[in-house]
């Protein structure tokens, strides 16, 4: 028994007309294994002692840009709550 791959081929159209050589069609795969090394018990917790400082830092970097980009907006949505409020107790009244 085949498996269901090869069960139905069709022809291809160029059979089809007399006279003319049939050309073959050729698929090309290439495959290639590899096995990973294996890793000792403590290697990662070295590499994570290593690379600490360097994310420390890129942690403190990217909080410092973020205060930088929320700063500029509080000078616009503080003053924009105040008067909200001003508004909503001036309405009340």
């Amino acid at each position: 028994m085949r498996p269901s791959l090869y069960r139905y081929q069709p022809k291809p159209p160029w059979t089809c007309y007399a006279g003319l050589p049939t050309r073959l069609l050729v698929d090309e795969l290439k495959m290639s294994f590899a096995v990973a090394e294996q890793r000792a018990f403590w290697r990662p917790v070295r590499e994570a002692f290593r690379d600490f400082l360097r994310n420390l830092s890129n942690g403190v970097s990217q909080a410092i840009t973020a205060v930088a980009y929320i700063v500029p907006w509080l000078f616009v949505v503080v003053p924009g709550l105040y008067l909200v409020r001003f508004l909503w107790r001036r309405r009340g009244r």
